[in-house]
């Protein structure tokens, strides 16, 4: 599976996340800059979802393969603002090597 450059760059601000969704598979995505917008932010996870969804669509059942659990909807100037999406295999499993791993 090719992986575009643009979708590498946001798993690098990734992390999964316990206790929220399925594990393994729900990531928190980090705004680029405390002092990016929560627009751009969705903009980031929409066109993550795009790319998933061409990658590999819904299943016959309608199970889909990205969830989006939460964006922000106010811009805050901290690091701490973050979108917490599920994405499911066959594509997780690919993603997963340009995610950070939590400590």
């Amino acid at each position: 599976m090719q992986i575009p450059k643009y979708i590498k760059e946001l798993m690098e601000r990734a992390a999964f996340v316990r206790g929220y969704g399925d594990p393994g598979y729900t990531i928190e995505i980090r705004k680029r800059t405390p002092y990016s917008l929560v627009s751009t932010l969705e903009t980031e996870i929409r066109r993550l979802e795009k790319w998933v969804k061409r990658v590999m669509p819904e299943d016959d059942l309608g199970v889909p393969t990205m969830i989006i659990n939460r964006i922000p909807k106010k811009t805050t100037y901290k690091d701490t603002q973050y979108a917490v999406v599920t994405i499911y295999d066959p594509v997780m499993k690919e993603l997963e090597p340009y995610i950070q791993k939590k400590s």
